[in-house]
């Protein structure tokens, strides 16, 4: 099973609530115009009810975008944190792994939306809401460091880990904005050539 379908299994299937349904059409929206440019009411209209009562459910449009972005990262975190742990014990493979899987979240239909408008609009987030997505930004920098920790062990790490961290995560989120080729094996060419590029002996 590729990573793209380990997405698609992995990931939360399609809700039908209209607080998913809102998440589901604004994120699609942030990702098309841009944060600034959408408005309640393109909510509104792709949801199928009047824009008034998407405050029903948000506050804010900036809620809508904190929320669009925290549902991303959690979910996120649990498909990777269950692939990780069917990966095979060699850091080598668990660093394959994770890479394969930031990749598919960024390209898989599940996810794709939500996951480039987190790269993208955290911009647009006011600090008093910005709290509960720093700590999920940082359990996932955790799993990061988790892996690099036994690449370190055994020497496999050409740079400093915090350098490491910045470039295949920047790398990676820049690739997901990108029109590339977003098939299963491109997802696995793209990780071992960001493998040999930053790991020794690859």
């Amino acid at each position: 099973m590729s990573e793209l379908e380990m997405v698609a299994a992995l990931y939360p299937k399609a809700r039908y609530s209209r607080r998913d349904r809102i998440l589901r059409e604004a994120a699609k929206l942030f990702n098309e115009k841009g944060y600034s440019k959408t408005t309640a009411r393109d909510i509104g209209t792709a949801v199928g009810i009047l824009n008034g009562s998407i405050f029903y459910y948000f506050p804010t449009k900036a809620h809508i975008l904190a929320a669009v972005i925290t549902d991303a990262m959690s979910h996120g975190e649990k498909v990777v944190r269950q692939v990780l742990a069917d990966a095979p014990p060699d850091p080598r493979d668990r660093f394959e792994a994770l890479v394969r899987t930031h990749l598919a979240l960024l390209f898989s239909e599940e996810s794709r939306y939500a996951h480039q408008v987190a790269n993208r609009e955290w911009k647009h987030i006011p600090a008093e809401l910005l709290g509960p997505l720093r700590q999920l930004n940082e359990s996932y920098r955790q799993v990061w460091w988790e892996i690099m920790d036994e690449l370190d062990e055994i020497g496999l790490l050409r740079i400093p880990k915090n350098t490491l961290y910045r470039f295949c995560v920047g790398g990676l989120n820049w690739t997901g904005r990108c029109k590339v080729d977003r098939s299963p094996e491109a997802v696995r060419v793209l990780a071992r050539q960001l493998q040999t590029l930053v790991l020794c002996g690859s």
